[in-house]
């Protein structure tokens, strides 16, 4: 059986076209997307790509063994532009948002390495922090 992750996500805060006064967060390399709902989708697209570059074939065995289906985890963009609070909801496998929690600080690390900030959040002008709630849910195929 192979195992096939399936990276989703879920965010914390509500918006809708309307409320031009919030911007989304801004991911590097996402920078020509104009509007809240790019920049959302483009956030996501990038980190899951780049977390799904960062497994190894252990962390596929390990989720397998482990019997993990999913895990929503949650961390910051900070209105300075850094990734900080990591955590994971309680109805999550401790041991799982752990493991998956290290793939984003590796992303983290990656992009501080080469001097880049993700783009905070803004209301008004004004940056913010702003709480990602990231869900992995985990599917295995024949």
């Amino acid at each position: 059986m192979k195992l096939t992750v399936y990276l989703l996500f879920i965010f914390a805060a509500t918006f809708s076209s309307a409320q031009e006064n919030f911007k989304f967060p801004t991911y590097p390399g996402c920078q020509k997307q104009k509007t809240n709902e790019e920049l959302q989708k483009c956030f996501y697209e990038r980190l899951t790509d780049e977390i799904r570059s960062e497994f190894y074939e252990q962390d596929h065995f390990w989720i397998e063994n482990n019997n993990i289906n999913q895990t929503i985890l949650v961390f910051t963009v900070t209105k300075n532009g850094d990734l900080a609070n990591f955590s994971y909801t309680k109805d999550s496998n401790p041991e799982a948002a752990k493991f998956f929690l290290k793939h984003i600080y590796r992303v983290k690390k990656h992009y501080e390495s080469r001097s880049k900030k993700f783009i905070p959040a803004k209301k008004d002008g004004n940056p913010i922090d702003f709480q990602i709630h990231y869900r992995f849910r985990y599917h295995q195929s024949k």
